[in-house]
């Protein structure tokens, strides 16, 4: 019937699809090859980034600002009202020495 046609079953497709194999196989080799190198070329982009952001931030001590001169009641009020959980502010340790401050609205 011309089911059997419509499906490639037959042998004269197998035979068309044998010759053509080659080509397709080569082709999807260099689709997987280019998306390969795509993946590499942006983890390499953002490896830079990330080391141009180190770089830049090398001087700056954002933990000692934080525990020494900022007024823990300040980051935490600022916490509650932008609704960032505080724990993502402090480690727990600071959580334990300012808990004094941790009442602030």
């Amino acid at each position: 019937r011309n089911e059997a046609l419509c499906h490639e079953t037959t042998p004269r497709a197998t035979r068309r699809n044998r010759k053509n194999e080659p080509a397709v196989k080569k082709a999807r080799r260099l689709e997987t090859i280019d998306m390969a190198i795509l993946k590499q070329r942006n983890a390499i982009y953002t490896l830079e980034r990330q080391i141009d952001f180190r770089k830049q931030s090398k001087e700056i001590a954002l933990g000692t600002s934080r525990t020494n001169y900022i007024d823990p009641r300040i980051t935490v009020a600022w916490c509650k009202r932008n609704d960032v959980p505080v724990e993502r502010s402090f480690p727990k340790a600071l959580l334990r020495r300012f808990e004094w401050a941790l009442d602030t609205k």
